[in-house]
């Protein structure tokens, strides 16, 4: 073998190699300062967290009970209303009273023909009234009362909804941090073997063995893992901040597992048994009936029938006036009591109840056709989760099989380096090909823990048994 020398007047590397190891110092401190992880709390742990913690969880369970209420709401419509009324002020009053029948004890006897004059001028009136009614029959508070059942329905719909949506954000929280974790420890691995390359290379080319170029290769990758790394210390701590926010275990605290070796096989049996699951049970898809329901009742509400109502009625009253007028001094004092059934039918309304009526009917379509592109969007979602699942061994196996053949080629390139038969940008692309072999290996798994979640709780069966079966697969 011909060995060619190179001078070492081509190299410009002194000033960047001491750029370079100022930056690998700055690099370690924020390494060592970032990276440290104590087992404390794992999957499981970091959820009830969250449910204890998470402000939307909070939000939910406010917005679940506030739905509780309506259901007293629609019993409350067809309970007695009573009522008093109290009035004080100055009034006017004349009255005029001709012709009438007088009968008074003797002598007076009885007259014809007699007129009554009264008048008060600026004079008080005290006027109170007790009043009570009970609804009989009412179309409109028939519809409103099933309105406000059908809320508290859609509100335990929302919560379970809400509920199911922390869980998987958690989970997809986590297993982030999992994966940025994992990725910094196989950069910093990938760092370590191309910076001892550099090294070689630099000493290779100071004694002539080897061109310039593998030591211009060789810098270049330092410099672009050293951009990686720091990269993926940021978004790492982005990570653990807002999962420490939202379940308050801080990032120093977190049990990072990984998916084990060999996961548990998750047969997702017949897809279209999952889709008929998911069009009966899916949350979204029973919300979006609920509310459809709500906009049917609106109808109905709004009709121009609905508003024909049938009330019993009770009431009581006095009417007290006092002053003086034409006449001199004047009183009067009416007092009434009443029980009996009020029937109020509407004849117009000026064109607003079948305006009212139109909208219902124009938003009850609307809502009709959201549901229909809902149960089109679960439906899509339940397919491509059934097929991630179906699949997901299989990109897994593949990607061990991928591993195994890039650690392979890997110590066969390091080999062949040695001799002079493989370059150091050989040797760089394939330790970055393991790297990569690695991370994609991982994430594979991931996916496909959490597609089975996403399955559970497209069709409405995600719970905390489904997590605890998932967190039960992970491992150190």
């Amino acid at each position: 073998m011909v060995k060619v020398k190179y001078s070492k007047a081509h190299s410009k590397f002194p000033k960047q190699r001491i750029s370079m190891n100022f930056k690998c110092k700055i690099l370690a401190i924020i390494i060592s300062a970032y990276c440290g992880t104590s087992q404390s709390a794992d999957l499981l742990e970091v959820w009830n967290g969250v449910g204890e913690h998470d402000p939307d969880v909070a939000t939910a369970l406010s917005a679940k009970l506030a739905g509780i209420e309506k259901r007293n709401q629609a019993i409350s419509l067809w309970l007695p209303s009573v009522q008093i009324i109290g009035t004080s002020g100055k009034i006017n009053s004349s009255s005029e009273i001709l012709g009438a029948n007088f009968t008074a004890p003797a002598p007076l006897g009885t007259s014809n023909g007699v007129g009554f004059n009264t008048s008060i001028r600026d004079g008080s009136s005290n006027t109170w009234a007790l009043q009570a009614r009970q609804a009989i029959f009412s179309q409109e508070r028939i519809a409103h009362t099933r309105q406000l059942n059908l809320g508290a329905e859609a509100a335990n719909v929302e919560w379970k909804l809400t509920n199911n949506e922390l869980m998987l954000r958690t989970v997809q929280r986590y297993f982030e941090i999992v994966f940025l974790n994992k990725k910094l420890d196989l950069l910093k691995n990938e760092y370590k073997a191309i910076k001892i390359e550099s090294e070689k290379s630099q000493e290779k080319f100071n004694i002539g063995e080897s061109p310039i170029i593998d030591k211009h290769e060789a810098y270049a990758k330092e410099q672009e893992l050293t951009a990686q790394i720091i990269s993926n210390v940021n978004d790492l701590q982005v990570a653990k901040y807002m999962l420490s926010e939202v379940s308050k275990i801080s990032a120093i605290n977190l049990d990072l597992k990984y998916p084990k070796r060999d996961l548990v096989v998750f047969n997702p049996s017949n897809l279209d048994s999952w889709i008929q699951k998911a069009i009966f049970s899916n949350p979204l898809i029973k919300l979006m009936q609920t509310k459809l329901d709500i906009a049917h009742q609106d109808v109905i509400g709004n009709s121009i029938s609905a508003s024909t109502s049938l009330d019993l009625v009770a009431q009581a009253s006095q009417q007290k006036m006092t002053g003086s007028g034409d006449f001199g001094s004047a009183s009067n004092n009416s007092l009434q009591q009443m029980v009996g059934i009020q029937l109020t039918i509407p004849l117009f309304s000026g064109g607003y109840t079948s305006s009212k009526h139109e909208e219902a009917i124009q938003l009850e379509d609307k809502t009709k056709f959201e549901l229909e592109s809902t149960k089109l969007r679960v439906m899509q979602n339940v397919q491509s989760s059934w097929l991630a699942l179906s699949s997901g061994l299989s990109r897994i196996s593949a990607l061990s099989s991928s591993l195994i053949a890039t650690n392979s080629k890997l110590e066969a390139t390091k080999l062949a380096q040695e001799v002079g038969d493989r370059t150091t940008l050989d040797l760089i692309n394939a330790t970055n090909a393991k790297t990569l072999a690695e991370m994609n290996l991982l994430q594979a798994k991931i996916d496909y823990l959490i597609n089975q979640l996403n399955l559970y709780a497209l069709v409405g069966e995600l719970d905390t048994e489904k997590l605890i079966q998932i967190n039960a697969q992970l491992e150190m």
